[in-house]
C-alpha cells in the first residue's frame, strides 16, 4: 500500500513537471525549461542529471531501484533531448535520447509484465536515434521487447 501510494505520487509529480516543461517549450523558453528539468531530476529522483551522467544506464537503473523511478528518469532525459533538439544542439539531444532509450529498456526489463508506455517510448526513441548510437546489447533487448 505504501509503495503504491509512493508510485502514484511520483507519477503525479512527473506529470506536473512535464506539463510545466512542455508549456515552457511551447513558449520557446528553452533555458527555463531545461532549468525545470534539472529541478525535476533533483526533486523526483534526488539526483542531478550531471550526477546521473557519471553512471552507465544499467548502473543508474540499479541505483534508482524501482522501474517507475527509472521510467521517470527516462521521461526527463527524453524531455531534455527534445529541448536540446529545439535549440539546434543535435549532439546533446542525441545523448539525452540515447540515455532515455536505454533507461526505458532497463525499466522494461525490471517489470514482470510488458509495459506499453515503455515499448512505445522505445519505438519512438529508436527512430530519433542515430543507429550507431544504439549499443548492441540494447539493440538486442529492443528486438526482444518490441515485436
Amino acid at each position: 500500500m505504501v509503495e503504491r501510494d509512493y508510485i502514484m505520487r511520483l507519477v503525479q509529480q512527473l506529470a506536473a513537471a512535464l506539463t510545466r516543461i512542455f508549456k515552457l517549450k511551447e513558449q520557446e523558453k528553452y533555458e527555463q525549461a531545461l532549468d525545470e528539468t534539472g529541478s525535476a531530476f533533483n526533486e523526483l529522483l534526488g539526483m542531478s542529471p550531471e550526477l546521473m551522467a557519471a553512471f552507465d544506464s544499467a548502473t543508474l537503473a540499479q541505483l534508482l531501484g524501482h522501474h517507475q523511478r527509472v521510467k521517470t528518469a527516462a521521461a526527463l532525459f527524453r524531455a531534455e533531448g527534445e529541448l536540446y533538439q529545439r535549440k539546434g544542439e543535435e549532439a546533446v539531444a542525441q545523448a539525452r535520447y540515447q540515455r532515455a532509450f536505454e533507461l526505458y529498456l532497463e525499466a522494461a526489463q525490471m517489470q514482470e509484465q510488458s509495459d506499453a508506455e515503455c515499448v512505445e517510448a522505445i519505438r519512438l526513441l529508436a527512430k530519433l536515434l542515430f543507429a550507431e548510437r544504439i549499443a548492441t546489447n540494447y539493440a538486442d533487448l529492443m528486438q526482444k521487447l518490441v515485436r
